[in-house]
């Protein structure tokens, strides 16, 4: 039983990805995921309550392999 439920999760890998400069969530979530849909993904995986983000940050990045 434990192994079907391992099998059954999709396997994230966690990128750190550094806020540039002229970056915010739009940009870094074409880049990772190319469309919108990332911007949830990353204020809820770091806890973001806003859409601001500041250069220098760093934030984690959920990827499905």
């Amino acid at each position: 039983v434990e192994e079907k439920k391992k099998q059954e999760e999709k396997p994230v890998r966690v990128v750190q990805h550094t806020v540039g400069p002229e970056e915010n969530l739009y940009r870094i979530s074409m880049k990772y995921y190319k469309s919108r849909s990332g911007e949830e993904k990353i204020k809820a995986y770091n806890h973001l309550n806003g859409n601001s983000v500041y250069s220098g940050q760093v934030l984690n990045i959920p990827l499905e392999n």
